[in-house]
């Protein structure tokens, strides 16, 4: 059955190939030449890589299958990749898009960039940010008639740099940049047998985890870009930057919300952003949640985070008017003062039952 799915399909999605081919417009200007050619070359592998699968035999086994399935998927991923974003920008492309590509050229032949200048559209539906496959950069339409952030377009010329490879001229920014990334794990394994050694909640863990992964996926990578924005433009960058910053809210070492958490609330120190204690609410969203977490570091204790902690996750999140519950060990006056207080007679628990988690007398510890 799939081996006829093929048969029907692969030559249909050939055709659609060689047909986007033709629809690259010839009479842009020479600013898109880069987008161009970057089309043909993944057009022809694209084409090439789906008639290497009509070669495959259909009685091969079930591991063949597989592998086969998998590469027809990837090649219907970077076929539609191509035609719904490389393709449309370049039949889209219009007067501001020229402009734009016109600023950036002169830019990167300011700064001396190393590669090959990204082609730019105006198409963006966010904010800032770039293709590194199709080196293709996206800002928002009316972006190139004002100068407020069009530094970042200096930000986005750094992920290029961050993903090239085997270029003599970025050898050592690639170097410094791995050794960045090996510090970063080697900071987030010590915070994890400092951990290992409190009884802070399972929570704070899973957070140090996260940052890790965010600051090994993401964050360094757009440190890094800030560099290479901030040593290439000056403080204009930096302005831009606390706009943004600004605009969009939030705070700067936000961590997002997950491990199963309807709601998490972090303290940081002013000074260096370090969190110092966390807060973690699991929810129906409607009218009861469960205060799961409250942890403060201890050379942060005595201060006041912990209530802090408390009133943002009740106070000022959508649940003020929530039925609350948690246990705890030796935090009752704490949370005597937001309210809580022992159940009445119709409360009723059943004891966890894995030692590891709950204890040997099934209790959580509590916030």
């Amino acid at each position: 059955m799939l081996g006829k799915y093929f048969q029907g399909t692969l030559p249909q999605l050939i055709e659609r190939a060689r047909l986007l081919k033709g629809k690259i417009p010839r009479t842009l200007p020479r600013d898109y030449g880069a987008l161009i050619r970057t089309c043909e070359t993944e057009l022809d592998n694209i084409i090439g890589r789906l008639r290497g699968l009509q070669k495959v035999p259909a009685a091969g086994g079930t591991a063949l299958h597989h592998t086969r399935l998998r590469q027809f998927k990837r090649a219907i991923a970077d076929l539609d990749h191509i035609e719904t974003t490389a393709i449309a920008v370049l039949n889209r492309a219009h007067i501001d898009d020229h402009h734009a590509n016109r600023l950036l050229y002169r830019i990167c032949q300011e700064i001396g960039y190393p590669l090959v200048t990204p082609t730019v559209t105006t198409l963006s539906t966010s904010y800032f940010y770039i293709d590194t496959k199709l080196n293709l950069m996206f800002i928002p339409p009316a972006e190139g008639s004002f100068l407020l952030h069009l530094p970042d377009l200096y930000h986005e010329l750094g992920h290029p740099l961050l993903t090239h490879q085997d270029h003599p001229v970025l050898d050592r920014l690639r170097v410094q940049y791995l050794e960045c990334m090996a510090h970063i794990h080697d900071h987030f394994a010590a915070q994890r047998a400092k951990e290992e050694q409190r009884r802070g909640p399972r929570g704070f863990k899973d957070q140090i985890d996260l940052w890790e992964l965010l600051w090994s996926k993401y964050w360094l990578t757009e440190f890094f870009c800030d560099l290479y924005a901030t040593l290439t433009l000056g403080p204009a960058f930096a302005w831009s930057h606390l706009h943004l910053y600004l605009k969009m809210g939030g705070h700067a070492f936000a961590l997002s919300e997950g491990f199963g958490a309807w709601r998490v609330v972090a303290a940081y120190r002013e000074d260096d952003g370090a969190m110092i204690g966390y807060a973690r609410a699991v929810s129906d969203g409607e009218t009861q949640a469960y205060l799961a977490d409250v942890f403060v570091v201890e050379e942060a204790r005595g201060l006041g985070v912990g209530k802090a902690l408390v009133h943002a996750m009740i106070e000022e999140g959508p649940g003020p008017y929530f039925r609350w519950m948690l246990h705890t060990l030796d935090a009752h006056e704490l949370y005597r003062a937001f309210g809580f207080a022992e159940p009445n007679s119709t409360y009723m628990e059943r004891k966890g039952t894995n030692a590891q988690v709950f204890g040997e007398r099934g209790e959580l510890g509590g916030p």
